[in-house]
């Protein structure tokens, strides 16, 4: 009796089809005895309006009925996605090959000739009940899995979306680049940064390599290949980190940055996230402060050397 109930515990549910009365009650009784959940439906859009309604776990279907025979019931029900791994088994009074092919070019998964065998019926009937469960543990699996995928999916685009806001709002140029010097993400300040010096194409992520631009300066540009080969000192894993401080001079504007690169994990080798801070004020007060402190030493040193005039004067006098 095990074999009437199906993955979930449920007891099967089997749908028997056939003009005749006689053949209906049969069929009933030999399933019933074994536990499972019967239904009767005298013709074909019968049966199909009381699967329509509530889908059976298997069908068991006589082919050579009026109006609508076996077949066309097999391939409408083969044909519906929603009734598609509905097992069926067929059951004709017709014993030759030509029916038996047609029957599983419709879409059936058994064939039983009549008059019909009980243990025959009961040992197919179960096999069939079998794979249609496992069948349906698969697709509710794969449905429950599709769920947690989207549901992952977006929680990871409101942390993508969280972290780039962050980025965003951040005072620093923020770049992440993959360990062939690739972007893999740029806040809005560096992609304001790029394209004011016209680095940058509408796609910025796929405009240039980072590490490519830094090695393409020349004698003039130091200060970019000393920063890729820090870089890649990183993404090997030889440091765990590299700062530096460079000028970055426009026509009309004189700024300085500090420049810090760390990997991103503790990969080798690792995608690195690259930061540059404005520093320009605080060279500027540097500056400002050194020219004041000059300034006041050669105000002394002048002092110094009047004092001492005067002095000389006195003793000559």
């Amino acid at each position: 009796m095990k074999d009437r109930l199906l993955l979930d515990d449920r007891v099967a549910r089997i749908l028997i089809v056939d003009d005749e009365l006689l053949n209906r009650q049969v069929a009933e009784a030999m399933l019933a005895r074994e536990g499972y959940e019967i239904s009767l439906a005298e013709n074909g859009a019968e049966a199909l309006a009381m699967i329509a309604m509530d889908p059976p776990d298997l069908v068991l279907l006589d082919i050579m009925m009026p109006d609508m025979d076996g077949y066309t019931v097999a391939r409408r029900l083969k044909e519906n996605s929603e009734t598609l791994h509905i097992p069926i088994i067929m059951v004709s009074a017709l014993n030759d090959h030509e029916a038996r092919m047609l029957g599983l070019r419709a879409g059936a998964e058994d064939f039983l000739s009549k008059p019909v065998d009980r243990a025959e019926l009961c040992v197919r009937v179960a096999n069939l009940l079998k794979l249609k469960a496992y069948a349906d543990f698969y697709t509710r699996y794969c449905e429950t899995l599709k769920t947690e995928v989207n549901a992952r999916t977006m929680q990871l685009r409101e942390s993508e979306s969280f972290l780039g806001s962050t980025m965003d709002a951040l005072p620093v140029h923020i770049s992440i680049i993959n360990p062939n010097g690739d972007f893999i993400a740029v806040n809005e300040l560096w992609k304001q940064f790029a394209r004011e010096n016209g680095l940058a194409s509408e796609d910025l992520l796929t405009a240039f390599n980072y590490l490519d631009v830094c090695d393409a300066c020349q004698d003039e540009c130091s200060d970019a290949q000393m920063a890729a080969q820090g870089i890649r000192n990183v993404i090997s894993g030889t440091s765990e980190e590299f700062l530096m401080e460079y000028a970055c001079h426009s026509p009309t504007q004189k700024r300085w940055f500090t420049m810090r690169a760390a990997p991103v994990d503790k990969t080798t080798p690792a995608s690195v996230i690259i930061t540059h801070f404005n520093i320009t004020e605080r060279r500027n007060m540097e500056t400002e402060l050194l020219h004041k402190q000059k300034l006041e030493s050669m105000g002394q040193l002048a002092g110094g050397v009047a004092h001492d005039f005067n002095n000389i004067l006195t003793v000559i006098k």
